[in-house]
């Protein structure tokens, strides 16, 4: 049975579209099969990161009634496949995310994971996607906005019944004033990964690319493989020692 998860944060800049880009990539790695969605209509900014945003299908194209939405998927090199988002003005005014959930009707048993990000913000658009998956991870920030509006997008998703899956505390630094156990405590609820800052994935992002695909043995790419084996129950462990990497990997 396909899952589908809405990648979301409530403030913008957290790092939403990045992570949704690494988790895919880390549930290849454990050999799932993932489709992401640009579902922020406004600012496709997934569509923008890897590079597709002149395709000629396109997931407005499907809001809209002119294909099925397996007509509107592209190959990505990471992996996973996408539905991207256009750029061009002539679809702003036409296309809303009511029929969301529709759409996701024809993905439904055809993969392991839709994962599905979100614009910023807890709005009309953001109700529609919560309505139309399965649960949500939360993308926060340590900083008392980021956390803020995380408390809000909970309150929406509690409002209308679907679970939050966790948290993916993203950005993290040592200088931080809050760390995981404040997030879960401030937030009741499990914080499934923490993504340490990391330059590499601003080089990947530049490359239209996961860090996970790109610099596999970068910090931040042993974190998203990390979240993603706590979502997938699957046991994963990777330590450094003196300089070189010993694996300890067992599925």
């Amino acid at each position: 049975m396909t899952k589908f998860i809405l990648i979301a944060s409530g403030k913008g800049g957290a790092g939403k579209t990045s992570c949704t880009i690494n988790l895919a990539s880390a549930f290849n790695y454990f050999n799932k099969d993932v489709i992401l969605l640009d579902a922020n209509i406004h600012n496709p900014n997934l569509s923008l990161n890897l590079g597709l945003l002149n395709t000629k299908r396109n997931l407005q194209d499907v809001l809209l009634g002119k294909y099925h939405i397996l007509e509107a998927l592209y190959n990505h090199p990471s992996g996973f496949r996408i539905a991207p988002l256009s750029i061009e003005s002539n679809y702003i005014s036409k296309v809303n995310l009511s029929n969301f959930k529709n759409a996701l009707f024809g993905l439904d048993g055809l993969t392991d994971f839709v994962l599905v990000d979100s614009p910023s913000g807890n709005n009309i658009d953001t109700i529609n996607l919560i309505n139309a998956v399965d649960e949500i991870i939360l993308v926060v920030n340590p900083e008392i906005a980021s956390i803020t509006d995380a408390m809000k997008t909970i309150r929406i998703a509690n409002y209308y019944k679907k679970p939050v899956r966790g948290i993916l505390l993203n950005k993290t630094t040592e200088k931080d004033f809050y760390n995981h156990d404040d997030i879960k405590t401030i937030l009741k609820r499990e914080v499934i990964g923490v993504i340490e800052n990391d330059d590499n994935i601003k080089t990947a992002n530049y490359y239209k690319d996961s860090v996970v695909n790109l610099f596999p043995l970068s910090k931040s790419s042993l974190s998203f493989k990390k979240a993603a084996s706590n979502l997938l129950n699957e046991f994963y462990e990777f330590q450094a020692k003196k300089g070189f990497f010993s694996k300890i990997f067992n599925k």
